[in-house]
């Protein structure tokens, strides 16, 4: 036994100087050395039940080292680790062997026991098995540095500023991680991805050829032809300019390496609508010429109240022609108002007609017409008279009030000059003897009522002997008055015309005695010797 230990450590000694002497032949070890070894040693602990003596451990421990499970079958003959990482595996072996608490210093404190306990055994594997995990392949490490290496030979110009700051920064610790020799085949797959979302990191930088335009152009509107464009759109859009800042602060956005391109289109898009705010000043010379033409009309042969809506119409117009918000839609009404502009004016109508028809009226005598007649007349010709003075008169007037004086001569009733009634005839209505044309009968009044009387019909009933008047008020103030005898003696009406009696007629409450003094006493005398003949015959 003690020969078997002997042979043991100098076995141990041997394994220890290898690996810190010449780690090339070890790392460069098969896959069928290293199942070989890794076997050998688990066989050797399934020996005994709950202990191992260190002789039968020691022989095997150094090829714990190698991590089988994560070897590629197809690269047998080559070297599977890089340099770096096993190295560091190498130096942390070492640490581990002269380590008092957990290395082989402490397997030789069990072994001055005799005996080592299962437990120890895979405490020491274990961290030997860690320590293995910090092992990268070559094929992991190159895969990986090639996507890195592509990464960082990226050319940022078409990118931001500031988002290739931060994909360099990133970049930068993706790089340090891969250069730790402990990071592990699995990390340095892992950081595969991490090299790949890195890009995301990128903005391109924002296209700014449209804004750019768009900002001159707004700066010329804004400076330069503000008079090219109505008052009121330009207001608008230097309002809208105002808004968002005028071209400083569109020039900060330009200049501006790291802004994206969703902000750029936000500005355009404030350019863009502050420009389609501008409307275009059209020429007014054509308006202009209109106008002067529609100007130096000769207005002689019109209304006056015509030819001043006319040339209210004018001055309007003007004031938009010359106005500073002449636009294409503006220029257009005015120019379709200017054409309308002449129907505005109406001809003074010819009268000549009128004044002849008014010569033939002043010839019929009023005396041979009851009054509500001849009133009615009269109130046709005042109207007449009135048209022909008005400057503003229309042809339509004239025709009108030439046709309404035909109806009032026409319309002309004989003048009653008494009305004889018998006392026992039945009530007689005195509406057909008044002629009323547009007018209504508003009342009737009777100057005897002991002699008749008259309802609010129209109707004269006889009482008695006598005599007196029936007084006709109609609605536009004629008062037509009708003399009434209540004769017993008479058998039937008896009209007596105007040649015969005389007349009393009132026109607007005024008393007219169309028979003087002299001729009423000779038509008495008449009279008289026409009753006294009738006796004696």
């Amino acid at each position: 036994m003690k020969n078997k230990s002997i042979a043991a450590w100098f076995l141990l000694a041997w394994v220890v100087l290898s690996i810190i002497i010449a780690p090339a032949s070890l790392k460069a070890g098969t896959k069928t050395d290293l199942e070989d070894a890794r076997l050998s040693l688990f066989e050797a602990i399934a020996l005994e039940d709950d202990s191992l003596v260190k002789a039968d451990v020691e022989p095997y421990f150094p090829y714990a080292v190698y991590d089988i499970n994560a070897y590629d079958a197809s690269a047998d003959d080559e070297k599977y680790y890089t340099e770096a990482s096993f190295q560091a595996l190498i130096m942390d072996l070492n640490n581990i062997v002269y380590d008092s608490n957990t290395g082989i210093e402490a397997i030789n404190a069990a072994v001055d026991s005799l005996v080592i306990t299962e437990n120890e055994i895979d405490g020491l594997i274990e961290t030997v098995d860690a320590l293995i995990g910090g092992l990268v392949t070559q094929d992991a490490y190159t895969a990986t540095k090639a996507l890195f290496d592509d990464a960082k030979n990226l050319d940022g110009s078409p990118y931001t500023p500031i988002s290739v700051g931060s994909f360099e920064d990133r970049l930068d610790a993706i790089e340090a991680e891969m250069e730790d020799p402990r990071i592990g085949t699995d990390r340095m797959i892992a950081l595969r991805g991490e090299i790949s979302d890195v890009y995301d990191r990128l903005t391109e930088k924002a296209d700014k050829t449209e804004l750019k335009r768009l900002n001159n152009l707004a700066i010329i509107a804004y400076y330069e032809e503000r008079t090219s464009y109505t008052a009121d759109s330009y207001d608008a859009f230097k309002d809208a300019v105002n808004a968002y800042g005028n071209y400083l602060s569109v020039n900060e956005i330009i200049n501006d390496p790291n802004v994206s391109q969703t902000e750029v289109n936000q500005w355009e898009t404030l350019i863009r609508d502050a420009l389609d705010l501008l409307v275009e000043q059209v020429d007014p010379s054509p308006l202009l010429a209109e106008y002067e033409a529609l100007n130096e009309m000769d207005l002689s042969g019109y209304t006056p109240s015509s030819k001043a809506i006319f040339t209210a119409e004018l001055d309007r117009l003007f004031e938009i022609i010359t106005g500073d918000n002449l636009d294409r839609d503006t220029f257009n009404y005015v120019d379709l108002a200017l054409d309308d502009a002449p129907e505005l004016l109406i001809e003074i109508a010819d009268v000549s007609q009128l004044s002849d028809l008014l010569d033939d009226i002043d010839d019929i005598r009023r005396e041979r017409y009851s009054h509500a007649s001849y009133g009615l007349l009269m109130e046709a010709v005042r109207d007449a008279s009135q048209i022909i003075e008005n400057q503003n008169r229309t042809e339509e007037a004239v025709q009108t009030i030439i046709v309404r004086l035909h109806e009032r001569i026409d319309g002309l009733m004989p003048r009653i000059d008494t009305l004889y009634i018998r006392a026992a005839d039945p009530p007689l209505n005195i509406d057909s003897y008044v002629v009323t044309g547009d007018a209504q009968i508003e009342s009737y009044y009777s100057t005897n009522d002991e002699a008749f009387t008259v309802d609010e019909n129209g109707n004269i009933i006889p009482k008695a002997f006598g005599e007196g008047r029936v007084y006709v008020a109609l609605s536009n103030d004629v008062v037509e008055i009708i003399p009434i005898v209540v004769k017993a003696n008479v058998k039937t009406p008896t009209i007596v015309l105007m040649a015969v009696l005389p007349v009393f007629a009132v026109i607007s409450g005024v008393a007219v005695v169309t028979m003087n003094k002299k001729r009423w006493t000779s038509i008495g005398k008449t009279l008289k010797r026409l009753f006294s003949k009738k006796k004696e015959g």
